[in-house]
């Protein structure tokens, strides 16, 4: 007995991710998931289109908090090919819990390569926030 492998072919968009995208942003590279936890929540970035650019990081760039902006934080990027991962930093909860942060691919010199979605801050503790 020959057992047939099909294999089908990748598609443009992506790969199955090992998280769904929350919000797909229109002509974003990639895609970013779950779109809320708590800090350390592991996130799956999904990229979609070709880039040549080496992916270094997230950057949440931060929500305006009794007219201030926290500072924006980083997130080193792991893995390789098209399903990278990131853990939401600490950082977030310095502008309260429910706080929603932009989420931005960062290329090797520190460049914002696209606003990929958003994530949203929970469980953060009351001492931390503002």
């Amino acid at each position: 007995m020959v057992l047939a492998l099909t294999v089908a072919p990748f598609s443009h968009a992506y790969a199955a991710p090992l998280v769904k995208p929350c919000s797909v942003r229109a002509h974003a590279i990639a895609g970013v998931g779950p779109c809320f936890g708590s800090v350390g929540t592991p996130l799956t970035i999904t990229i979609f289109a070709a880039h040549h650019a080496r992916l270094t990081a997230l950057r949440f760039e931060p929500p305006r908090v009794a007219n201030i902006l926290p500072e924006p934080s980083l997130a080193p990027l792991l893995g390789r090919g098209r399903v990278l991962t990131a853990n939401a930093p600490r950082d977030l909860c310095n502008a309260g819990n429910n706080s929603r942060w932009q989420v931005w691919l960062v290329g090797p010199y520190g460049q914002r390569l696209g606003r990929i979605g958003d994530f949203t801050v929970i469980g953060c503790p009351q001492s931390n926030a503002q």
